[in-house]
Formats: C-alpha cells, sequence, structure tokens
C-alpha cells in the first residue's frame, strides 16, 4: 500500500479553489489512482472516468486542466508537479524490495533460533519465541507502514458502506437538498441556481458541433442517432465548454458523456465541460 503525500493546507491552494471543490474531490482520487498503479502521475482517459462517482468527470477533468493541476497527455491526462510531491514509481518497488528481504531475514532468524525462543516465550508470555513486547519488523506481511508523525485511515462507517450519507438530524439525503425555515421548521426546497449566462455561438461552434455530432452517432443505433440531431448549438459557457439545447422532455441529458467525448475528438479544447441544457 501506498501513501497519498497532502500537506494540511492543500485545500486553500488558489488552484484547488479555482477548480471547485467536485474537481478538487477528482484531483485528490487522481492521486490516489496514480500512486496505488504507480503510474507516476499519468491518468489514462479511462480510468477518468472510474476514479470519482461523479455527474461529468470530463467536465470537471477540463476544469483541473484550466487551472494547471492536470495536464493534457497522450490519451488521458497527467498530474502537474507529481514526482515533487509524491513518490515515484521506482522508488516504491526498490522500498517494498527491501521490506521483503527484511521480512525473509527476520523469518529466517526465528527459525534457526526455534527451540530456544520457544522457551524463553513460555517464560515471557509470548508465541512462538517472540514476546508480546517485541515490535514487528517494517515490511511483514499483514501490516501497514505508517509514515512518521501521521495515522492510518479510518475504515468507512457503515453508512458510507451503504452508500447513505449521515446528516444532523436525519434530515438530509444524497438525492434532495432540504433547509428548514425557523419559524415553523418545516421543510422547503432550496431556491434554484440563477440560469448561466452564454456567449453567442459562433460558426466555428456549430462547425466543431457538426463533426463531433457525426463521430458520436457512429457508437448510437439509428433510433438514437436521430435523437442527436434535434440538439442545438446555444453558445460557450464561462468555462469554455459549449452548451447545447435539446427540446424539452425528450431526456437527451443521457447522451451528456458521449457528446462531451466526440467534441473532444473533434478537436474541440474544451469539449469535456460540453453540457446539455
Amino acid at each position: 500500500m501506498t501513501w497519498v503525500r497532502l500537506a494540511d493546507d492543500f485545500a486553500d491552494h488558489p488552484k484547488l479553489a479555482e477548480a471547485g471543490p467536485l474537481a478538487g474531490w477528482l484531483w485528490v482520487c487522481g492521486l490516489a489512482y496514480a500512486n496505488k498503479h504507480l503510474t507516476d502521475g499519468y491518468l489514462p482517459t479511462a480510468a477518468v472516468r472510474r476514479l470519482a462517482d461523479v455527474e461529468d468527470p470530463f467536465r470537471l477533468a477540463a476544469r483541473l486542466v484550466a487551472s494547471g493541476l492536470w495536464e493534457p497527455a497522450d490519451g488521458g491526462y497527467r498530474i502537474h508537479d507529481f514526482g515533487e510531491y509524491q513518490p515515484s514509481a521506482e522508488s516504491v518497488r526498490a522500498e517494498r524490495e527491501r521490506n521483503a528481504k527484511r521480512a525473509a531475514e527476520w523469518r529466517e532468524r526465528q527459525k534457526s533460533s526455534g527451540s530456544t525462543g520457544a522457551h524463553t516465550g513460555a517464560h515471557a508470555g509470548g508465541r512462538n519465541g517472540v514476546s508480546a513486547d517485541a515490535p514487528v519488523p517494517a515490511g511483514l506481511p499483514g501490516t501497514v507502514q505508517v509514515p512518521a508523525g501521521t495515522t492510518p485511515p479510518l475504515p468507512p462507517s457503515p453508512q458510507a458502506e451503504r452508500g447513505e450519507r449521515s446528516d444532523a438530524g436525519g434530515a438530509g439525503t444524497t438525492n434532495q437538498r432540504r433547509r428548514r425555515s425557523r419559524a415553523g421548521g418545516e421543510a422547503t426546497d432550496a431556491p434554484p441556481a440563477p440560469p448561466e449566462v452564454l456567449s453567442g455561438p459562433t460558426d466555428a461552434d456549430r462547425a466543431v458541433w457538426e463533426a463531433a455530432r457525426l463521430l458520436a452517432k457512429r457508437d448510437l443505433n439509428a433510433a438514437n442517432a436521430e435523437l442527436l440531431d434535434r440538439l442545438d448549438v446555444a453558445g460557450r459557457g464561462a468555462d469554455g465548454g459549449l452548451r447545447l439545447r435539446a427540446p424539452p422532455g425528450q431526456g437527451l441529458g443521457r447522451f451528456r458523456g458521449l457528446v462531451a467525448r466526440a467534441l473532444c475528438d473533434a478537436g474541440d479544447a474544451a469539449g469535456a465541460a460540453a453540457l446539455i441544457v
């Protein structure tokens, strides 16, 4: 097991503030993936889709690129300055080899001192010749090495393992945000967010969507491919992502991920931030 190194003030970093909290969580999950799989900071596109349970990971990835936390790479992304703060794959493998060697030497010493150790253990209250107070050598199977000055992460709560969120008072759920009025304590819906201000669509926007639409249709059957023709270019948002307007009640939001990938394949720089509105 490897550990992610994070400074205690990382949440206050301006780049994370610019990217936003959801993108920041995706960044942390990316660090964990790179450390676990020893990729030296490289994140393949297929892995980005599964890093975190978020609605649109590629839109968040575009924010991380814009804020300088991720960099575009062939077939995915690369975490900026990963090697300056996280251990390299080479150093982790070397440390594992050293730990395995120390564990093997320790086991060999226990075998060679078997009879004496058993006699000593019977008087000292230990087992197999090892005192109950003896320190566990680094790298033994079944042990986790915790960096000095830190504590291991706590196990997830039963609610977390069931995919639930525990809110104070039991009033909140993951699918509905509620607030209580101070007067009578009755639950009311939170006010809707203000509409997004878009820049007007350009000929270049329409051209890139036309190319992306043709690419996206290749992965759909005839009925679903026809639905993509109902999307119109509405403009671009503040994050640079294209906004596509869908007729109401059509359920075209389910094509959001497909559309974002197609725009990226069509060469749109902010394709991952595309939205169907």
